[in-house]
C-alpha cells in the first residue's frame, strides 16, 4: 500500500485486492482521448480520481459487440505506473458516451457488455496496467435534435443499471455523471428525452435552448438502487444549467445554493415515473447520500460572467468554491468531493483576470483545509448568508411523510 504525500485527508491506501473511493474525492476527466503530461500534472496537483475519455459499445458486422475509443492504452498504462511510482494512489475509471456521440446498442445485454468490458480491460493489463478500477456513464444527447439518440431507452438505463450492479458485486468502482437536468431535485417531472428547453432561460436568450433533460438518471437510482453507484458527479456546467440561471442571472449566493442543492438530494424528491409507462416502476421518492456525489465543475474553459448576457456553462472561482465547501459541511451536507470537465484545460486563465487556472491543486487545497475560508476563516459571502438557518423543509418548500423509516411521498415541485 502507499499513501499521498499531498494530505492526510487526502490518503487513500489502496489495497491490492480492493478499489476503494476516497474519503475525499478530487475527480478530474481527461478530454477526449487524451493521454500526456498534463494528466501526470493533474493528479500531482490532487486528482485522486481520474475518469479516462470515452468508449462505446456497438455490435460489428457479424454482430459481436465491440468496445471503441478512449485514449492509447500503452499510454494510460505507462502513466498509471509513473503515478504509482510517484507514491500517489489514483483510481483510474474509464468513461462510456460524452456529447454528441451515438448510444451504446441497446440491444447487447448487459452480461455482454461486461463481459466485453473485461476482455478489453485484460487486454490493457496485458500492457502492463493493472486494469480499470471501475466504470463511469456519461450517456448524454446529440446536436441533431430529430436523432434517436436524444432519447434514452429503457433498454439501454437498464444495460447501465444492470452492468453497475455486475461491476459492484466484482468489487469495482460505479460512477454516474448525469447533467443537471438529468438528475434534478426541483422538479417531480420525469422523462427519458433529452430535448426539453431550458425554462428559466425563456425570454432570455436570443433562441430557446432545447437540449436538456427531465429526471432520465433518476430512474437508474429508482430501479437499482442508489447504493448501487459509489460516486454521482453532477455536471452543474450544463449548458444553460439551473446553476448557471441561480448563481449568474440571480446572482445568489454559490454556498447557499449549493447548501441547498445537496440538502435536496439528500432529503429526496417525489419523480413521477407514472409519466412513462414503459419503465415498469411507480412515482417515488429518490435521493443521493452526500457521500455519493461529487459536485461536477469546470475549470477556465467555462465562463464567470459574460458581460451582460446569460452564462452558458457556469465557472466557480476558488474563493466561491472554499465557501460553498464550508458551508455544506458546517450543516452536515458535504458531498463525496468535487470534480472537473476537463484536464485539457488546466491552465488556462480565468477569464476576466487572465491568471492560469489549476482547479485540481484549488480543489485539493481546499478539501485539505488550506484555504484561509476552510473552517473558520471568513468569506467574502458572510455578509450575504443567512445568519440562521431556517427548518431546511422551509428552505426548498418541500413537505414529508414517514411511513416507518421509508419516505411515502413528497408533495410535488414543479421546474
Amino acid at each position: 500500500a502507499v499513501q499521498r504525500d499531498h494530505s492526510s485527508k487526502l490518503v487513500q491506501v489502496l489495497e491490492s485486492e480492493e478499489r476503494k473511493v476516497p474519503e475525499h474525492v478530487v475527480l478530474c476527466y481527461t478530454s477526449w482521448s487524451e493521454c500526456d503530461d498534463k494528466v501526470l500534472e493533474a493528479a500531482r496537483n490532487g486528482c485522486n480520481v481520474i475518469v479516462w475519455f470515452a468508449l462505446n459499445i456497438q455490435k460489428d458486422a457479424a454482430g459481436i459487440p465491440v468496445i471503441s475509443g478512449g485514449p492509447n492504452r500503452q499510454c494510460v498504462a505507462d502513466t498509471a505506473n509513473q503515478l504509482s511510482d510517484e507514491n500517489l494512489d489514483v483510481l483510474h475509471l474509464v468513461s462510456f458516451g460524452g456529447w454528441d456521440q451515438k448510444h451504446p446498442d441497446d440491444s447487447i445485454s448487459a452480461e455482454q457488455v461486461w463481459a466485453t468490458w473485461k476482455n478489453w480491460d485484460q487486454e490493457g493489463q496485458a500492457l502492463g496496467f493493472r486494469g480499470f478500477d471501475g466504470i463511469d456513464w456519461d450517456t448524454e444527447g446529440v446536436d441533431y435534435m430529430k436523432s434517436e439518440d436524444n432519447v434514452m431507452s429503457v433498454a439501454l438505463l437498464n444495460m447501465i443499471g444492470n452492468v453497475c450492479k455486475m461491476a459492484k458485486a466484482e468489487g469495482y468502482i460505479t460512477s454516474l455523471a448525469p447533467m443537471q437536468s438529468y438528475l434534478d431535485p426541483t422538479t417531480s417531472d420525469f422523462s427519458r428525452h433529452l430535448t426539453f428547453q431550458a425554462d428559466e432561460f425563456d425570454g432570455i436568450l436570443p433562441q430557446p435552448f432545447k437540449h436538456q433533460g427531465r429526471n432520465a438518471f433518476a430512474y437508474l437510482l429508482a430501479r437499482f438502487g442508489s447504493e448501487t453507484f459509489d460516486i454521482v458527479f453532477v455536471q452543474l456546467y450544463e449548458s444553460y444549467s439551473k446553476t448557471s440561471y441561480a448563481l449568474r442571472t440571480k446572482h445568489e449566493v454559490p454556498s447557499e445554493y449549493l447548501k441547498t442543492l445537496m440538502f435536496q438530494y439528500a432529503q429526496g424528491w417525489w419523480v413521477d415515473f407514472d409519466q412513462d409507462p414503459a419503465l415498469g416502476i411507480h412515482s417515488q421518492v429518490v435521493s443521493l447520500e452526500p457521500k455519493q456525489v461529487v459536485i461536477g465543475l469546470a475549470n477556465a474553459w467555462a465562463e464567470h460572467e459574460a458581460k451582460g448576457e446569460p452564462v452558458k456553462a457556469v465557472y466557480l472561482d476558488e474563493d466561491e468554491i472554499a465557501s460553498a465547501w464550508e458551508r455544506m459541511d458546517s450543516v452536515g451536507l458535504a458531498p463525496r468531493g468535487f470534480g472537473f470537465w476537463d484536464i485539457a484545460d488546466e491552465g488556462k486563465p480565468e477569464f476576466g483576470t487572465g491568471q492560469p487556472v489549476y482547479l485540481a491543486k484549488e480543489i485539493a487545497g481546499i478539501l485539505d483545509g488550506e484555504h484561509p475560508f476552510v473552517h473558520g476563516a471568513g468569506s467574502h459571502e458572510q455578509d450575504h448568508a443567512p445568519q440562521h438557518d431556517p427548518d431546511p423543509l422551509d428552505v426548498i418548500g418541500l413537505k414529508r411523510q414517514r411511513s416507518g423509516t421509508t419516505l411515502a411521498r413528497l408533495t410535488r415541485s414543479s421546474a
